[in-house]
């Protein structure tokens, strides 16, 4: 798989991240990853939220007033979650 993105160290043993910023990679590559192998934890609603702005966004629905404050309101849940 090619993707362009950062590699980038952790301070914590054994782990890798990988930031992906282009949106046609994280549409056509990362998404159908998680897809296909699904993730099991609370981390699975965040990729529930994840792909849906990523949706959102392939389809400029971000642009309408709609589209964009349902990106305010995952943010708002998502802001939510960390206190």
């Amino acid at each position: 798989m090619r993707c362009y993105g950062k590699k980038k160290t952790s301070t914590r043993p054994n782990t890798i991240s990988l930031i992906v910023s282009r949106l046609e990679d994280i549409l056509n590559k990362i998404i159908p990853i998680f897809k296909e192998n699904s993730l099991l934890t609370k981390k699975s609603l965040d990729f529930y939220y994840f792909s849906k702005v990523g949706y959102l966004m392939k389809n400029k629905e971000y642009l309408t007033e709609k589209g964009y404050d349902e990106i305010l309101f995952i943010k708002t849940l998502k802001n939510k979650e960390k206190y």
